[in-house]
């Protein structure tokens, strides 16, 4: 995140939202980092400025990691089930998605809802586990 702020300067901002109770939760390494890394990328093409935003926080039995922004977006028609390979067929993301459901299960994994001008909000649904130490965040 810090170079890439330091790349883009004052014209993308980043907000953290993260729940305290989460902090006590593993969250496995590198699953955050390709989402916001597309987000810097592929997200601000167009307009030139916009907000990054990562919220992790605990609903029921899941960890959830969202990485929004209000950049660019997609079209709805890559987000159809049928061009969802080619949605994921980004080394990073798509690995992502194999990581989570080879260490939880195919319940978890990356949902991505996006928006032609509006921005492109990335899920991750992860089960809770402590950490035994508080690295891993």
């Amino acid at each position: 995140m810090y170079i890439n702020q330091i790349r883009y300067g004052e014209s993308i901002k980043v907000h953290y939202f993260i729940s305290p109770e989460c902090l006590q939760y593993e969250l496995p390494k590198l699953i955050l980092q390709p989402f916001v890394e597309n987000a810097f990328f592929h997200g601000f093409n167009r307009k030139k400025e916009g907000v990054i935003q990562l919220l992790i926080l605990q609903k029921d039995n899941e960890l959830i990691c969202e990485i929004n922004d209000n950049g660019d977006g997609m079209a709805d028609k890559t987000l159809t089930r049928k061009n969802r390979r080619q949605l994921f067929s980004g080394i990073g993301i798509r690995n992502v998605q194999e990581r989570i459901q080879l260490l939880y299960g195919e319940e978890y994994g990356v949902k991505v809802a996006s928006q032609i001008g509006e921005g492109t909000r990335i899920t991750i649904r992860l089960p809770l586990k402590k950490s035994k130490d508080n690295t891993n965040l």
